[in-house]
């Protein structure tokens, strides 16, 4: 059932990273300072992306491209690090989950060990009584 969960969650994420992407677009077009670092993070990204490919001497960007590919760049290292969190929580939960069986096993085998025990003690009596009984029966 974890499964069709976290593949719902995942298809969320991607179907909310383009509105995401379009209001901090809009953001960036109202607010100077913002714009100057979404036009950064656009400029590397595609300095990145270009030497990836091997190519030298990348030219910046136009600013309003420069924007638009920082704030695309912005919404999936958001979208990506939610997902990581996802991912990280599930792996928490499971790790719980399997704890408590661990426990819920040592302490079976903690009850077995003392039943067995007692059996132990019991048949120490019984074989003492038995012993008791054919004295009794041998001075008879």
């Amino acid at each position: 059932m974890v499964v069709p969960l976290f593949k719902i969650a995942a298809l969320a994420l991607k179907q909310m990273t383009k509105p995401v992407s379009k209001n901090l677009l809009v953001y960036a077009s109202d607010h100077p300072g913002f714009r100057k670092f979404c036009a950064r993070v656009g400029n590397r990204y595609n300095k990145f992306t270009q030497a990836l490919q091997g190519r030298k001497n990348v030219r910046d960007l136009g600013e309003d491209a420069a924007v638009s590919v920082g704030t695309e760049a912005l919404t999936e290292v958001c979208v990506v690090i939610v997902a990581s969190v996802i991912v990280l929580l599930e792996v928490m939960r499971q790790s719980v989950k399997e704890e408590t069986k661990v426990r819920a096993l040592e302490e079976k085998f903690q009850n077995i060990g003392k039943a067995i025990q007692g059996l132990n003690a019991q048949y120490e009596e019984l074989a003492n009584d038995l012993r008791a009984l054919r004295a009794l029966q041998v001075m008879r």
